[in-house]
């Protein structure tokens, strides 16, 4: 697959990877890809991490709260998808069904919403309906 300048609607366009050792992370997934890691302040969050291939940015890690390790949380990797309006896809999605939504605020790459289907915490983490406004 050649270099993407832009992703459709409803195409996977970003992924973020929580984990519980950063540094292990970025030691592996470096080796595994080529990837380059850049760590940005991301408040009292922690640390941001973005990943790049040949400097473009093709993901982002971060190290999982506490409130998550103590909860029994696993590593996992989140995957955002493209569409036009994360507005309409949330209305779209709670018309769906019972949906629990997170609206993010706008950042310079648009704005995102989660959706979360069932009660399990780890049935969560991988149901997770994320859409980022192109």
């Amino acid at each position: 697959m050649g270099k993407r300048e832009r992703y459709e609607p409803g195409t996977f366009c970003w992924v973020d990877l929580a984990t519980t050792d950063s540094e292990g992370a970025k030691a592996f997934y470096s080796g595994l890809f080529g990837w380059e890691t850049e760590d940005t302040p991301a408040g009292q969050s922690g640390t941001y991490t973005m990943l790049r291939l040949e400097g473009d940015d093709v993901g982002g890690l971060y190290e999982m709260g506490p409130e998550q390790r103590e909860q029994g949380a696993r590593p996992y990797w989140l995957s955002y998808v493209s569409f036009e309006s994360a507005d309409a896809t949330a209305e779209r999605a709670r018309n769906l069904g019972p949906c629990q939504q997170d609206r993010r605020p706008r950042r310079p790459t648009g704005r995102s919403v989660r959706g979360l289907r069932g009660r399990d915490r780890r049935v969560e983490a991988r149901s997770n309906i994320l859409a980022l406004d192109v």
